[in-house]
Formats: C-alpha cells, structure tokens, sequence
C-alpha cells in the first residue's frame, strides 16, 4: 500500500476542496456579479498546499514545482479576474465555458 493513513484522509479532504472548487467555479461564471476573488484564491491555496503535502513524499521536487507553477498562475487576481469579470477578456471567458462544461460533465459523471 503506497498510501499512509494520513495520506488517505489528505485525499479525502482535496477530493472535498476540489468538489467545493469547482461548484463555485461554475457557479460564478454562470451567475453574473458573484465571483468573490478572495474566496476562489483561499481555496485555490488551500487546494495547493494540501497536494503538495500529499505528493511531497512520493514524487520528485521537481513534480512538486510543477504543482506550484500551476498555481502560482491560476490563483492570481489577475488570471482569474481575466476569468470571471465580464468583457475583461472574451477569448478566456470562451475558454472557461468550456472548462465550465466539462465540470459539470465531471460533476454529473460522479468524478468530482
């Protein structure tokens, strides 16, 4: 078993993070005036620190860099303002339809 306990209950709690993430996600691109950057960055850093812990003992540093580099970009105000503040940036508002699609997919699915 590759997996401690403790490794156990982490993924139990990113699993609840990541499903809290994307409801909110979803709902404040299709609910207009609802997007609370504070929020989505508190979970989005919550989120990160909790898969670094994870995988901190199980893949390389540099597996672990790629983890932060992900998040050093979508947790910053001006990456998801471009998301969510309307006519900010039509090409990524386009992109984030699609993403929103496949998260409700996901959700329906049973994945997340």
């Amino acid at each position: 078993e590759k997996f401690s306990p403790e490794d156990k209950s982490s993924l139990i709690q990113i699993q609840k993070n990541l499903r809290t993430i994307t409801m909110t996600l979803i709902s404040f691109y299709q609910v207009d005036h609802t997007y609370d950057r504070n929020f989505v960055i508190k979970y989005l850093t919550e989120l990160e620190t909790l898969l670094k812990n994870l995988i901190s003992n199980h893949l390389t540093d540099k597996s672990v860099g790629r983890v932060e580099q992900i998040f050093g970009v979508v947790k910053t105000p001006e990456f998801l303002d471009s998301v969510y503040v309307p006519k900010k940036n039509s090409e990524m508002r386009e992109i984030m339809g699609k993403v929103v699609s496949d998260l409700n997919r996901c959700l329906e699915a049973g994945i997340l």
